[in-house]
C-alpha cells in the first residue's frame, strides 16, 4: 500500500517546461529536460529542447566575410561596366517602339543573370540577404553605367521607362535566385 501511495505522489506533481513555464508532459530525446508543445524543436535525431537542438543556418547560406567582400568587389564594377556596355545593344533596337520594350526587357534579363551567374561562382554556391542586396545595387549599378555613357555622349541623362523595366528585372532575377 505504501509504494501505491508513493507513485501516485510522483505523478500528481506537475512538471513545467524550462523554458516557459507552461505545464510538460514532453521531454528531450537526449538531455530529458521538459518542454512544452510550444517549445518543441523537430530535429533529424528527434525531438529535442532549445539548447540541444543547437539550430544553425544551413550550410549555404554561411557566406564568410572574405567572400562576401570578394563578391562585392567584383560584382560592383563589373556592373557599371556591363551597364555602360549595355547601350550598344539597347541603342541598335531604339526605333522600333514594341521592339524597343521587350529588347530592354530581354537584355536586362541577360544581364541579371550574368550578374547572378558571376555572383555565384564568386561566393561559392552561397545564398542569402546580402548577395540578393548586392544584386539590387548591381541593377542600380548597370542603370548608373548607362547615365554615365548618356552623360558622356550627350551632355544630359535621359532615364526613361526602359531604364526603369531594366532595374526592375534585374532586381527579380538577383532576388529569385539568391532567396
Amino acid at each position: 500500500m505504501r509504494s501505491n501511495n508513493r507513485n501516485k505522489n510522483k505523478y500528481s506533481q506537475k512538471i513545467t517546461c524550462e523554458s516557459c513555464g507552461d505545464p510538460s508532459t514532453l521531454g528531450c530525446g537526449k538531455c530529458g529536460n521538459s518542454f512544452c508543445g510550444k517549445c518543441i524543436f523537430h530535429t533529424p535525431g528527434g525531438i529535442r529542447c532549445e539548447t540541444c537542438a543547437q539550430f544553425r543556418k544551413p550550410i549555404q547560406y554561411q557566406l564568410s566575410k572574405r567572400r562576401l567582400i570578394a563578391t562585392i568587389a567584383t560584382i560592383l564594377p563589373t556592373a557599371l561596366l556591363l551597364g555602360s556596355l549595355s547601350i550598344i545593344p539597347t541603342s541598335l533596337i531604339s526605333q522600333i517602339p514594341l521592339l524597343n520594350l521587350v529588347g530592354h526587357g530581354l537584355i536586362a534579363y541577360a544581364l541579371g543573370l550574368l550578374i547572378s551567374k558571376l555572383m555565384e561562382v564568386i561566393s561559392g554556391n552561397k545564398l542569402g540577404r546580402n548577395l540578393q542586396i548586392t544584386g539590387l545595387i548591381s541593377g542600380l549599378l548597370i542603370i548608373s553605367g548607362r547615365a554615365l555613357i548618356f552623360l558622356t555622349l550627350t551632355g544630359g541623362v535621359m532615364l526613361s521607362l526602359f531604364e526603369v523595366l531594366m532595374a526592375g528585372v534585374i532586381a527579380l532575377v538577383t532576388w529569385r535566385r539568391f532567396e
